[in-house]
């Protein structure tokens, strides 16, 4: 569905949040969901994954792309990813020097963190974080927004948990790129029912006016629509 007000795009109707939690955990059941990535996938990612397992493309690691994104604006401080899964992130915002914590509502996806020894994981939603207001500079929201059932309480609570001039990061689909307009239902950011929110950086933009944080970096890259990731940067007031 798209909203005629202000363009957003979401899917109806949508599974419970406890039904998402309990039967499309991506950690308990990663074997059956890669394969359906994969099935799905378009055919540019497809010749760009195989290229790079032969050694013919070289790929920056994703920590190092995410640190250099979060260091631009935010070089040092307390950091929290949301969602952050095995808190590989979190381990490795915490080797650059920053304090760092993660929270996720997978119990597998902590458990494996912290046999992994990244002991600032928690199990939990950023709806009852165990951290007091204005605690962090940066916040991560990677590959997250969109399987939100509130993303306007969402980022109200990343603004509430923000320091002054503390940003929030955010990875989602985009939705406006060419390649879904090009393979229509083929698309791989189509993810059925854990996708419930498609966003472009106008509807991204606007989300962030409407919680009160302000737009710091839509890219080059993401205005014009070749990747199908949107990256996003906004900023908590000083």
């Amino acid at each position: 569905m798209r909203c005629r007000v202000c363009s957003l795009v979401y899917l109806n109707p949508r599974p419970e949040p406890e039904v998402i939690a309990r039967d499309f955990d991506w950690f308990r059941h990663s074997p059956l969901q890669t394969g359906r990535r994969r099935e799905k996938e378009n055919p540019v990612r497809r010749w760009l994954r195989k290229a790079r397992g032969k050694g013919l493309l070289r790929r920056r690691p994703r920590e190092e792309v995410v640190l250099g994104r979060i260091r631009e604006f935010v070089p040092k401080g307390r950091f929290l990813d949301v969602g952050c899964g095995d808190g590989f992130m979190v381990e490795a915002m915490a080797s650059a020097g920053y304090e760092a914590f993660g929270l996720d509502i997978s119990a597998v996806a902590v458990e494996e963190a912290r046999r992994l020894g990244r002991s600032g994981v928690h199990l939990g939603t950023i709806h009852d974080a165990p951290y007091p207001a204005a605690s962090f500079d940066a916040i991560l929201l990677m590959s997250y927004l969109e399987h939100e059932h509130r993303p306007s309480a969402t980022l109200s609570k990343v603004k509430s948990l923000l320091r002054p001039g503390g940003c929030v990061f955010i990875k989602v689909p985009h939705y406006g790129c060419w390649l879904r307009t090009l393979l229509g239902r083929g698309w791989s950011g189509y993810f059925f029912p854990q996708h419930l929110y498609y966003f472009t950086p106008k509807t991204i933009g606007r989300l962030f006016e409407k919680c009160g944080l302000e737009t710091v970096r839509n890219g080059f890259w993401d205005h014009v629509p070749v990747s199908d990731v949107l990256w996003a940067t906004a900023r908590k007031a000083t």
